[in-house]
């Protein structure tokens, strides 16, 4: 599952994905990227010494409207909000899967596969499309999840995520940011390290029959306060007006041997599949949503907002807090924090409970048994455009694809990239962040 490659470019956007100040280069030319490329070359041949970096270009005299100075003296950082030239490629054909038809637009093909019960999916030339800014491919090789995020057709990346892979246990966590990437960073990083304590001995809870999903609960509950309280301490350093304004959804997934729990504030959502298998019919296949979409339409979170003496106005089409916020819980958004909840939505189930919902009290069937059971983490850039079960159906299709072999060849890996780039191809006009976990 490692790249073959690495060209300037993908380390350009792997710089771009892990800064942690939200700045970066403009474009893959900047002297200062090149010169760090050349300084962490992993071939010692082609590394530069000390002397070739002092010979650098970036060090070189360049003109300005002030007279001559080096590049090494020209300021680096940019907006954050720039858009670094990512270009919306508009793909110009689409083919039926099976009778190889070809169109000039999706919505064509789609309702001529759809119609003539052809497919599901029509397929197109991927090589064209936005390439994740992180992937496994970045992570140890891990055969049964996989990760991906583009910035899609906004000018910068609010998008964030925690991957954290153990022998005893697996996190994954999906941060969709808002008012600037300040708190979706800040949460991606502190998260985990406030519940994986807490959690550790959820296995030996549950052998020893104690009321665990009472305790988890409250564990959730207070990690997720205290994450939003310690981001409003961090917040105090900042000297943004806007960044003081920022607030994040938080989904996250904690897998065990004998557990798995989900925890969640936003809109953020993580589903679960159900009857996938590799003799599924399109009937056969559903999904489960295990969080709850907290947004202001929602009539019980409409009612709480307005009893702590908020209210919710119409904004653009879509029901908004104060008239400005579509989410009812987050973290951070300290301008509007009194009406809004860090309270998660929390669903634990044992690894047996979660196999008898996923087949359909069928796990025992072999045919069952070949696909495993699997979440869909994604932020609400996959869910503008896809419904939880076509989602699920486009998962059971990649891994269906790969036969025998899924674990040896990143089935899972694949099916993130494909959610990924078929919701910016569907024309999803935010970030989009996916993360798929086979429960096995």
């Amino acid at each position: 599952m490692a790249k073959t490659t690495c060209t300037i470019k993908d380390f350009h956007s792997a710089l771009r994905a892990r800064d942690p100040l939200g700045l970066g280069f403009s474009d893959s030319t900047n002297p200062l990227l090149h010169l760090i490329w050349g300084l962490l070359a992993w071939d010692p041949k082609e590394r530069l010494t000390a002397t070739d970096a002092l010979q650098h270009f970036y060090f070189m005299e360049v003109s300005t409207d002030d007279g001559k100075m080096t590049a090494a003296l020209q300021h680096q950082t940019l907006d954050p909000r720039l858009d670094l030239n990512l270009k919306d490629e508009d793909l110009q054909e689409f083919t039926c899967p099976k009778c190889g038809r070809v169109f000039d637009n999706l919505h064509s093909c789609q309702v001529h596969a759809h119609g003539r019960k052809h497919a599901e999916f029509c397929e197109y030339d991927r090589s064209q499309l936005p390439k994740c800014l992180n992937a496994h491919s970045m992570l140890p090789s891990h055969p049964t999840s996989g990760y991906c995020d583009i910035q899609g057709r906004r000018k910068t990346i609010e998008d964030f995520h925690s991957v954290h892979l153990h022998d005893a246990h697996q996190f994954y966590g999906v941060f969709d940011g808002h008012n600037s990437n300040f708190a979706s960073k800040y949460a991606s990083a502190a998260l985990y390290k406030r519940i994986v304590q807490p959690l550790s001995d959820v296995d030996d809870d549950i052998k020893e029959g104690t009321d665990w999903k009472k305790e988890v609960e409250s564990e959730m509950s207070y990690a997720f306060k205290d994450l939003h309280e310690g981001y409003l301490e961090a917040m105090k350093n900042i000297p943004s007006v806007s960044m003081k304004e920022a607030g994040t959804t938080a989904t996250a997934l904690f897998v065990t041997k004998n557990a798995v729990i989900i925890a969640s504030v936003g809109d953020s959502r993580a589903v679960l599949s159900l009857g996938s298998s590799f003799n599924s019919t399109k009937n056969d296949i559903n999904a489960l949503q295990l969080t709850v979409d907290h947004v202001a339409a929602n009539p019980l979170e409409r009612q709480r907002v307005e009893s702590l003496g908020g209210f919710i106005a119409d904004r653009g089409g879509s029901l908004r807090v104060s008239g400005s916020l579509v989410l009812t819980r987050s973290i951070g958004d300290a301008h509007l924090a009194r009406y809004l909840s860090r309270e998660p939505h929390v669903v634990s189930m044992t690894t047996d409970e979660v196999n008898e919902k996923c087949h359909q009290g069928q796990f025992e069937s072999e045919n069952n048994l070949d696909m495993p059971c699997f979440i869909i983490l994604a932020s609400d850039g996959l869910w503008d455009v896809f419904t939880n079960k076509e989602a699920v159906t486009l998962v059971t299709i990649t891994v269906r694809n790969f036969g025998a072999n899924w674990r040896e060849e990143g089935a899972f890996q694949e099916a993130a990239e494909r959610l990924t780039q078929e919701a910016f191809v569907r024309g999803s006009t935010d970030n989009i962040g996916v993360a798929v976990v086979a429960l096995v």
